[in-house]
């Protein structure tokens, strides 16, 4: 799936003639798929996934069979898949939490706390709590989600999934104050994190200065914008970081900071397309 999403297909197929035939005919039909979804031909898209899924085993066919018939507003074809995942995997996270979604929009209340509770038997020890605060933040519970979340931190204080996890609760409860100490909690495991968690310290740089980039002091623009300088390298900054940039630089009205949000889109339009809300916010920043 990366090596296609980079668009390195040669690679791709490499890889999928070393999975088997089963294994490969289901990865190659959830691609074409993609590329059906892609082209904005959702019918061929879940025809496609139903074919990878017809003989599957493999728990993510089911998964992105589900994500097509949610997209489609078939609720009940949509459970039906996710079950299906939970079946093949009854530890994953990601099936369990979607089929809890799926059942909450089809309003079955009591199956969903049922499927609650069977989290709480099925995930992982190590990520049961974090998995349950998301669970509790979708049946509407925020203060047993930040129970939850708070306890998932305690076992694993040193964790980046777990302490953003706390971090975004504490956003989405409006509790700004401990946000924030979450986030420098995660930002201190900077230097030590993997790459694989690298996007993580990534999300609370980029919290972090939209927090402070509109406080008003300067002081705290400059350390935002430093903050999204160390997310990206100088030509190649990401989407997010140019856009909250020009969310935090517009009101304040400063020509130097126009100028240097100025020159880091123009050396983005340099190294790629920029997408219509970027050039949007280029436009607005011209326009100053």
């Amino acid at each position: 799936d990366l090596l296609w999403s980079q668009r390195r297909y040669d690679e791709a197929r490499e890889a999928i003639s070393r999975i088997g035939p089963q294994a490969a005919q289901s990865l190659d039909e959830r691609m074409r798929s993609q590329f059906e979804l892609a082209g904005g031909d959702l019918n061929s898209a879940i025809e496609l996934a139903q074919e990878a899924a017809r003989n599957s085993e493999t728990p993510t066919d089911f998964i992105w069979l589900g994500r097509l018939h949610d997209r489609a507003g078939q609720a009940e074809q949509a459970i039906a898949a996710y079950r299906r995942a939970v079946q093949l995997e009854p530890a994953s996270e990601s099936a369990r939490l979607l089929l809890l979604q799926s059942l909450l929009r089809a309003d079955l209340q009591e199956e969903a706390e049922s499927e609650v509770r069977r989290i709480a038997l099925h995930v992982d020890p190590l990520r049961v709590d974090s998995t349950l605060g998301v669970a509790y933040q979708m049946l509407g519970e925020p203060l047993v989600a930040l129970r939850h979340f708070e306890q998932a931190v305690h076992a694993r204080p040193q964790d980046p999934a777990t302490l953003r996890d706390l971090a975004a609760h504490h956003l989405l409860i409006k509790d700004v104050s401990s946000a924030r100490k979450s986030i420098e909690s995660l930002l201190k495991l900077s230097d030590v994190v993997g790459q694989e968690s690298s996007h993580h310290i990534v999300w609370a740089r980029r919290t972090k200065a939209h927090l402070i980039g509109n406080t008003g002091r300067y002081v705290d623009y400059q350390q935002a914008v430093a903050l999204l300088d160390e997310n990206n390298a100088p030509q190649a900054w990401a989407s997010a970081d140019l856009l909250l940039l020009t969310e935090i630089t517009l009101p304040r009205g400063d020509p130097y900071a126009l100028h240097d949000a100025i020159n880091k889109f123009a050396a983005a339009v340099e190294a790629r397309d920029l997408s219509s809300a970027e050039r949007l916010a280029y436009g607005r920043l011209l326009d100053q």
